[in-house]
């Protein structure tokens, strides 16, 4: 199932990044939430989340 697949994945990607980069992991989990949030507080949560998700960017093109 693929979106167990993705989901075994992020997790694997969290854990390690817990390992190496703590306050990563911590945007990492707070940015696939903002995912599952419905509405308008969904787009408020992307758009607070939005530096996390440029730092996970920028670490996955070094490997």
């Amino acid at each position: 199932m693929p979106f167990l697949r993705i989901l075994f994945t992020y997790g694997l990607l969290t854990i390690f990044a817990l390992l190496l980069y703590p306050k990563l992991a911590l945007g990492m989990v707070l940015l696939f939430f903002a995912f599952l949030v419905p509405g308008k507080t969904r787009q408020k949560a992307r758009d607070a989340l939005r530096p996390a998700k440029d730092k996970i960017v920028e670490i996955w093109k070094r490997f």
